[in-house]
């Protein structure tokens, strides 16, 4: 009997330091202007993943020929208090529309939010968007946070000013048409649970003993027949 009891106890505990992970599209697509940049149209458009996209226009002829910041926050995350928060993957569906044969349009800029705040690596490595169709690229790592340069906590990643931000440039030059388009901002967060307070599973395993201690010496059903 006993050997029962302590089996039922082990199997209400929850699983100590269980890995998960949640993914979400940003709540909210905004561009962010930066000193002679160009500005991002339709930024919302970023906040689902259905073929409707952000645009920047970067033709010109001068060395400016780079995009504003695109920002998307408000994940919506509710990662448990106190985990661990072992790697992000940002995913993104994006492409350019490029007339000039010598028009390369590159990511410059692919960094995190933290209070608002730019902050980390950028790992934009200068990669050339695709001509025409979209492409979903990835960034970041599932296991390794350290990539981007920071430690965040929970709390910070489901706060609504948790993001990543997102800039390219068009290194022609030419007055040909230029432009970027941008599906969506994925963000995919890799935890690890705290591990539950045992102090409170030890006052569990006192009571289920105790109650057996009572049943087996016949006192519990002295003790309930007098109510």
């Amino acid at each position: 009997m006993f050997l029962r009891v302590t089996t039922l106890a082990l199997l209400l505990i929850p699983n100590i330091c269980m890995a998960a992970s949640v993914t979400a599209v940003a709540g909210l697509g905004a561009n962010v202007a930066r000193v002679d940049n160009q500005a991002w149209l339709n930024p919302t458009n970023i906040q689902i993943n259905d073929g409707t996209y952000a645009e920047v226009d970067l033709s010109g002829s001068s060395s400016s020929d780079d995009s504003d910041y695109l920002r998307g926050t408000n994940f919506g995350f509710a990662i448990p208090s106190g985990s661990t928060i072992t790697g992000i993957v940002v995913s993104m569906g994006k492409y350019r529309l490029v007339t000039g044969s010598n028009d390369d349009v590159t990511d410059t800029v692919i960094s995190l939010v933290i209070a608002g705040t730019v902050t980390g690596n950028n790992l934009s490595v200068g990669a050339i968007l695709d001509n025409t169709a979209e492409r979903t690229d990835t960034y970041g790592s599932t296991t390794d946070i350290s990539v981007w340069g920071l430690t965040p906590t929970a709390a910070q990643i489901n706060a609504s000013d948790f993001g990543v931000v997102y800039a390219a440039n068009q290194n022609g030059h030419s007055a040909k048409q230029s432009d970027v388009f941008v599906d969506d901002i994925t963000v995919t967060v890799y935890y690890t649970e705290a591990v539950p307070d045992l102090h409170e599973w030890a006052m569990i395993f006192l009571v289920i003993g105790g109650v057996y201690f009572l049943y087996r010496e016949g006192m519990l059903d002295g003790m309930i027949n007098q109510y």
